[in-house]
């Protein structure tokens, strides 16, 4: 009674944190502490009328319903730390004020429509197919900001390339008309990792192609900010063919990063800039994998500055590392400085933490 006494029922933010540690037990006392656990949920739930933002983490053990939240002014909630089906997600269809959604999912045999009239910022975390039942289900036109995070156990690497394609095919302009912010930050996990080490990434090269991977993304032409990453060593392999299409397809581009378990060795440097230079006016951010340089590099940054009617405004190329570049004399006369500078004036080139004049600054002060 004194804890009621002292919440206001007036409050607009909850947040219902369960430790882990707190929720460690023998087995048989675990059905007694849910229910307790519960119980103090509901009776929050019965108390605060007016809440507007929700933020419930439990561990994964503990059982959870969210039919007892008030759904008069939900605004936002953020489920964390216990995966919930499909069914919890759908007490949630007939919240008109609901904007942002942050939910991990189970898998689920039993799929069926839900719909979010108001939603704007999506997030989804879960297995690789328990995402891509989500996205299935969905129907939130409204969303600009989606973000998924699923990882998935597998037995070896030539598994890993059937699942993203497949999880990503949901992500089209027909579901999502207004999506401006992309976020996918993609993990694999070897299936024998135990529990508390999924630090343990698999280190191997995988079958499906990059093309493969963002076709159904190309259709979102309103895209602003984008950020693909692979978790670990997973490699996916790109070429120069694949990044041309998609500078043209996505030409409200502001920021992208595309770096961390992409192979792009086979990636032409200045081709490829010239892409993003010529499709994409507003871009002012750019993250590539490690790209290759040829002897035709300078000429065609030359031809390209020559051609241009005026300069492109990129602030910032961050590279993870360009290869071909020592050793070569047509271009070892130059530094890659140089030729960032040739197709974008105004941008600073990062390697790493530094970018290269901050790390020539360093040296002379040495």
């Amino acid at each position: 009674g004194v804890l009621w006494s002292i919440i206001p029922t007036g409050i607009q933010t909850l947040k219902f944190h369960v430790r882990s540690g707190d929720y460690k037990m023998e087995e048989e006392a675990r059905p007694v502490e849910a229910k307790v656990i519960l119980d103090i949920f509901q009776r929050i739930c019965t108390h605060t009328k007016d809440v507007e933002n929700v933020d419930i983490r439990m561990p994964s053990c503990a059982p959870f319903d969210l039919s007892f939240l008030n759904y008069r002014n939900l605004h936002s909630i953020s489920v964390k730390d216990i995966a919930l089906p499909l069914e919890q997600l759908s007490l949630l269809r007939n919240c008109n004020t609901l904007k942002a959604l942050s939910f991990e999912i189970l898998i689920t045999a039993r799929t069926f429509p839900i719909s979010f009239v108001a939603l704007e910022d999506l997030t989804l975390n879960g297995s690789w197919k328990a995402v891509e039942t989500a996205l299935g289900a969905l129907s939130a036109p409204g969303v600009h900001s989606l973000t998924l995070n699923p990882v998935h156990r597998v037995d070896r690497a030539d598994e890993v390339g059937s699942y993203a394609p497949a999880c990503l095919s949901g992500v089209t302009y027909q579901r999502f008309p207004r999506l401006c912010n992309l976020n996918v930050c993609a993990g694999f996990i070897e299936r024998d990792t135990p529990p508390g080490m999924c630090c343990l990434r698999m280190a191997a090269k995988i079958s499906s192609s990059f093309t493969t991977l963002i076709h159904p993304l190309l259709s979102l032409h309103g895209l602003r900010d984008v950020a693909i990453t692979f978790s670990g060593h997973i490699e996916l392999h790109c070429s120069t063919e694949e990044f041309v299409p998609l500078a043209k397809a996505w030409p409200q581009l502001e920021r992208l990063t595309l770096r961390k378990g992409l192979e792009g060795t086979n990636v032409a440097f200045v081709e490829t800039l010239i892409a993003f230079a010529q499709n994409c006016p507003h871009l002012k951010e750019l993250s590539l994998p490690v790209m290759q340089c040829d002897a035709s590099a300078i000429a065609l940054a030359e031809e390209y500055r020559t051609a241009r009617e005026k300069a492109h405004g990129l602030e910032a190329l961050t590279l993870m590392g360009l290869q071909n570049w020592a050793g070569n004399p047509s271009v070892m006369v130059h530094t890659p400085e140089d030729l960032v500078s040739t197709l974008f004036p105004s941008a600073e080139l990062w390697a790493g933490l530094l970018s290269r004049r901050q790390m020539a600054r360093l040296n002379s002060i040495r």
